[in-house]
C-alpha cells in the first residue's frame, strides 16, 4: 500500500513499501526453488528425492571447501552430469570463502569458482549448506507462467493498493545431477 501522502512525496515510506514488496517476493521465489511446494506436490531443490547428500567439513581451515567440492563434483560426473554448473553456498559459508589460502596466496573463492564455475550466495539456506549442481536445462530448469509484475488494485480511502506476483515453479528432472552438502 502506497499512501496517498507519498504520492507526492517519493522518498517517503511508499518507496520503502516497494522496495520490502520486492524483497519478500524475490526471498519467497528462492523459497519455492529451494524447497517446492510440498502442498501441492511440487519438489524443490533441497527436497527432491534422488539427490546425493554429503556431510561439509569446516570451511574455515585447509583445503576443505576445494576437497569438498571435488568429492562432490566428481560424485556428479560419475552420474553421467556434465556442463555448466553451480555453487549456491549460505551466507556463512561465503564468508569464510574470502580468506587468502595458506602457502597459495589466493583466494579460497578464487579457488572455488575455477572448480565450480558459477558461485551464488542465498540467505534462504540454512547455515553451513551448500549445494553443487548442473544447470543445464536437461537437468533442471525453472517454468515461468507470469514473470514478476506489480498490479494495481485500487484505491483504499485515498491509498493505493498494489499487488506483487509471479508464478513459477521448479522443475528437477535429474536429481542425480545435484549434490547437498550439510
Amino acid at each position: 500500500m502506497v499512501s496517498w501522502r507519498d504520492i507526492d512525496n517519493p522518498t517517503g515510506t511508499g518507496v520503502q513499501a516497494a522496495r520490502e514488496a520486492a524483497i519478500l517476493a524475490a526471498r519467497r521465489e528462492d523459497d519455492i526453488i529451494f524447497h517446492g511446494l510440498p502442498d501441492q506436490g511440487i519438489d524443490g531443490i533441497l527436497t527432491a528425492p534422488g539427490t546425493t547428500k554429503m556431510d561439509i567439513s569446516d570451511w574455515s581451515t585447509d583445503e576443505n571447501p576445494v576437497t569438498d567440492l571435488a568429492k562432490g563434483l566428481e560424485t556428479l560426473i560419475d552420474n553421467g552430469a556434465s556442463g555448466s554448473r553451480a555453487l549456491v553456498v549460505s551466507t556463512d559459508l561465503y564468508a569464510k570463502l574470502h580468506r587468502i589460502q595458506p602457502g597459495t596466496g589466493i583466494m579460497e573463492v578464487d579457488r572455488v569458482r575455477s572448480l565450480v564455475g558459477k558461485l551464488f550466495r542465498s540467505s534462504r539456506l540454512k547455515k553451513n549448506s551448500a549445494i553443487l549442481l548442473y544447470t543445464e536445462p536437461q537437468y533442471i530448469d525453472l517454468v515461468i507462467g507470469q514473470d514478476m509484475i506489480t498490479a494495481y488494485m485500487g484505491n483504499e480511502k485515498l491509498d493505493h493498493v498494489f499487488r506483487v506476483m509471479e508464478t513459477l515453479v521448479p522443475r528437477i528432472k535429474r536429481p542425480e545431477a545435484i549434490v547437498i552438502y550439510g
